[in-house]
């Protein structure tokens, strides 16, 4: 009996815990990973009770699997906020919050070769080079990728070189990957001597990095105009080709109508904008939007709209 009451008394809180356990289910772009792990580990401080559960993915990989496999999360994260009204509003979700804000650049290592001729002036003539490799990740899988073809469209046009886009997209020795994230270790090892990153990625990951002009690197909001001018076809609805026009690089989330714990997704959410989060994001090379964008805020939830007037 007393071998039964110490067992007990050992055992029971943790099953308490466990029973009590609230599940988060966040879907996200992979160059979101670090930034939400570490928020998710100041979150826990102060919600012990939680369980989250990441899935990390292309961004359009995250919305096909709500929308094609009827998987549903408490939370998506996407890297570009177009994503929402293309795929999701308003059958799957009704509201969306854009919070973050990023710019293209061409990350190396200090063995990549030609890295020390490397200028924003002939980064396009050294890539493409018969003995480079570079990379970028799959364009009708993650925004990352159509964003590299974007600054190579855009590319042309600022430095007066024709053939830098077709260069980028025929390259024999460019390398497709599923998503930004996975080209990193590529670099790390060798694989590839440049990768079209994003910053945050390039900086969290403590690469070297080369900062394109901020007329082609789709992170400045003065130069948005121009970055139209780059229009690349991805595969959209039903398999059907849309067109997409360059835009400054803006982060968003939404909560799933169908999610299952939305209390707590909302709990989450707020810590993530509040100052907390905010220099969380910040640490890992993000620029976070002094107010952020709520789209359809008429749907907003009560718990949200209480942190975002």
């Amino acid at each position: 009996m007393k071998r039964f009451f110490a067992f007990v008394s050992i055992f029971l809180p943790f099953l308490i815990s466990v029973h009590f356990s609230e599940v988060l289910t966040i879907f996200h772009a992979g160059s979101l990973t670090k930034p939400l792990n570490a928020i998710s580990n100041s979150f826990k401080q102060l919600h012990r009770n939680f369980e989250i559960r990441f899935e990390s993915s292309g961004s359009l990989v995250v919305v096909r699997k709500i929308t094609e496999l009827g998987k549903v999360p408490d939370i998506a994260f996407f890297a570009d906020y177009r994503i929402f009204n293309l795929f999701l509003y308003p059958k799957f979700a009704d509201f969306q919050v854009r919070f973050a804000s990023n710019s293209m650049v061409l990350a190396y290592t200090e063995n990549s070769k030609y890295s020390k001729e490397l200028k924003d002036s002939n980064w396009y003539e050294i890539i493409l080079r018969p003995n480079v490799k570079f990379g970028y990740s799959n364009p009708d899988l993650d925004p990352c990728g159509y964003r590299a073809l974007m600054v190579s469209k855009l590319a042309e046009k600022y430095y007066g070189k024709s053939g830098i886009f077709e260069g980028v997209r025929s390259s024999p020795n460019a390398v497709v990957l599923k998503k930004s994230v996975d080209l990193i270790s590529y670099l790390q090892l060798g694989e590839l001597d440049y990768a079209f990153l994003y910053k945050s990625e390039a900086v969290s990951s403590d690469l070297k990095f080369l900062e394109f002009p901020p007329e082609i690197n789709l992170g400045s909001e003065k130069f948005a105009e121009n970055y139209r001018n780059a229009v690349v076809r991805i595969i959209g609805k039903s398999g059907k080709k849309v067109e997409l026009k360059g835009e400054p690089i803006l982060y968003s989330f939404t909560v799933p109508k169908d999610a299952k714990n939305k209390d707590g997704a909302i709990e989450f959410l707020r810590f993530l904008i509040s100052d907390s989060g905010r220099k969380i994001f910040e640490k890992y090379g993000f620029s976070i939007l002094e107010i952020p964008i709520v789209d359809v805020p008429e749907n907003l939830p009560l718990g949200l709209k209480e942190v975002l007037k």
